[in-house]
């Protein structure tokens, strides 16, 4: 398969994805997961690991719209 476009993670605990360069665009899906690492080439048949975050925040902005936010990980590609 060359291209992933979703993945979806359901009750699960430890979980490491490999992507190919073809696939660097995959939406994730998950739920009541844990330990979960995303894994991207980088290098020379190296791969540098990114963790799914397992904590979000979520706050009530106003009447109409909610803030969400993730914790304790910053994820830049």
């Amino acid at each position: 398969m060359e291209n992933v476009p979703t993945i979806q993670i359901e009750k699960t605990d430890g979980c490491h994805i490999y992507l190919s360069n073809l696939s660097l665009n995959t939406k994730f899906i998950t739920s009541k997961s844990s330990e979960m690492t995303i894994n991207i080439p980088f290098g020379d048949g190296e791969y540098k690991e990114y963790p799914i975050p397992e904590q979000l925040k979520i706050c009530l902005q106003d009447r109409n719209n909610l803030l969400l936010y993730q914790m304790n990980h910053r994820v830049v590609f």
